[in-house]
C-alpha cells in the first residue's frame, strides 16, 4: 500500500472528501493543504507530515497516535477542527502547528509535547484549558486565544488571560521560548500588576 503522499499531491482539490491508506506513514508538504472537502483520513500509521501537509482541510477531529515528526503549520486553518488526540511518546511539534483552528477546544495527550513554538495555538478561540510538560513555552503560542483560562503546567495551575499574555508578548521577542519556570513566573506577575492596577482605579472612582 501506499507510504508517502508527495509535496502538494492534492493541494487544493475541493473534491477529496475522504483518504483511506492505511499504510500511509509520511505525509508531505501542502500535499493536502487547501482540500476544504477533506472530512476523514488513515492517520493511525503516520509518523511524519511536513508543512503545512494537513492544513486549511474539512477535519473535524485528527488522531495522530504514531506521530513523530511535524512541521510548521501541518494542522493549521482548519477552520471546523474541534479535537487533535496527540500521541503517548513524547514530540516536537513545528511552529504554529494547530494556528486558526478557531473551534478547536480539545487537544488530548498535549502534554507529550517537548516544547511549545511560536504561533502553535495562535486564534484557538475556544481553548478554555491546556495540560503542558514542555520544557519551554514561546508566550505568542497563546495569541488570540480569547477564552484561555488555565494552563497546568505540571503539578501546577496557572491562571492567564488574554490581557497577561499580551503584555508578556510585547517584552518577548515572538520566536523566542522561555523555560517552564520563567514563564509560569512572568505570567503570575503580569496578572497580579493588572490586579493591582485594577485596584488602583477603582479607589480613584474610575469605574464611577
Amino acid at each position: 500500500g501506499i507510504e508517502v503522499v508527495k509535496d502538494y499531491a492534492f493541494y487544493n482539490n475541493g473534491n477529496l472528501q475522504e483518504v483511506v491508506m492505511i499504510n500511509l506513514r509520511h505525509i508531505g508538504s501542502n500535499a493536502f493543504d487547501a482540500c476544504t472537502g477533506l472530512s476523514s483520513i488513515t492517520l493511525e500509521k503516520v509518523e511524519v507530515l511536513e508543512f503545512r501537509a494537513l492544513a486549511d482541510t474539512g477535519l473535524i477531529s485528527v488522531n495522530l497516535p504514531a506521530i513523530k515528526q511535524c512541521g510548521g503549520q501541518a494542522l493549521s486553518d482548519n477552520r471546523r477542527l474541534t479535537k487533535v488526540k496527540l500521541p503517548s511518546h513524547r514530540f516536537r511539534p513545528g511552529y504554529a502547528m494547530m494556528t486558526n483552528c478557531y473551534r478547536l477546544s480539545e487537544v488530548i495527550n498535549s502534554e507529550v509535547m517537548e516544547e511549545i513554538q511560536p504561533d502553535t495555538f495562535r486564534q484557538c478561540r475556544n481553548l478554555h484549558h491546556m495540560n503542558l510538560r514542555a520544557r519551554s513555552i514561546a508566550p505568542s503560542a497563546f495569541n488570540g486565544c480569547a477564552n484561555l483560562q488555565t494552563v497546568r503546567l505540571y503539578n501546577n495551575i496557572v491562571y492567564v488571560s488574554q490581557t497577561a499574555l499580551q503584555r508578556l508578548n510585547m517584552d518577548v521577542p515572538s520566536n523566542r521560548k522561555l523555560p517552564v519556570a520563567e514563564f509560569r513566573e512572568r505570567i503570575q506577575r503580569e496578572r497580579k500588576t493588572l490586579y493591582q492596577k485594577h485596584i488602583e482605579n477603582i479607589k480613584k472612582g474610575r469605574y464611577l
